[in-house]
């Protein structure tokens, strides 16, 4: 794909890569291919909230979960978990379930210098499945519990600025 211009000159579709999976969501591809590549390579395009998980990549990246809020394609590093309308109410819960489960992902692996997944490992996920509201209140909680946690990462933050500033103050005082 990488090799032939025709595949990317003036492309505009949005191809995604395992270096993605670092966000959260994805709102936007660093990469654009052309409507040749997506027919001549038989490559498919991704609906908005598709789950992708990298299959392989450099440091934490094999294992990784993000969401696609775009319509894109993807690389072969990738595997996408696309949801029937019927049950896209499960969709949060699943996404939650496999960055839980990112550890034991990664653990899956096999192969020499870089270990790799693939499309069955993540197929023979076993999920578990409660209820749908018990997912919605699981759902609901990490929710909480995760701006919680931006909160009080943003009130260290400060703090530390601030720590900073008071240790700066006092040397500039000691040394006048």
């Amino acid at each position: 794909l990488k090799t032939n211009p025709a595949y990317y000159t003036d492309g505009n579709i949005p191809w995604i890569t395992s270096s993605a999976t670092a966000r959260e969501n994805i709102y936007e591809a660093e990469t654009f291919i052309t409507e040749k590549a997506v027919k001549e390579s038989r490559l498919r395009i991704y609906p908005p909230k598709t789950l992708l998980v990298a299959l392989y990549g450099q440091g934490k990246t094999r294992g990784q979960v993000t969401q696609l809020q775009i319509s894109a394609t993807i690389n072969q590093a990738l595997a996408a978990i696309v949801f029937l309308p019927a049950f896209n109410e499960v969709r949060d819960y699943i996404w939650l379930v496999f960055k839980k489960k990112y550890e034991e992902l990664r653990s899956l692996a096999a192969g020499g210098a870089q270990p790799n997944l693939n499309v069955g490992k993540i197929k023979e996920t076993l999920i578990p499945l409660p209820p749908l509201e018990e997912q919605k209140r699981i759902v609901a909680k990490v929710d909480t519990l995760m701006k919680l946690c931006d909160t009080l990462e943003a009130q260290l933050a400060q703090s530390e600025e601030t720590g900073e500033r008071l240790v700066s103050a006092v040397v500039q005082h000691l040394a006048a």
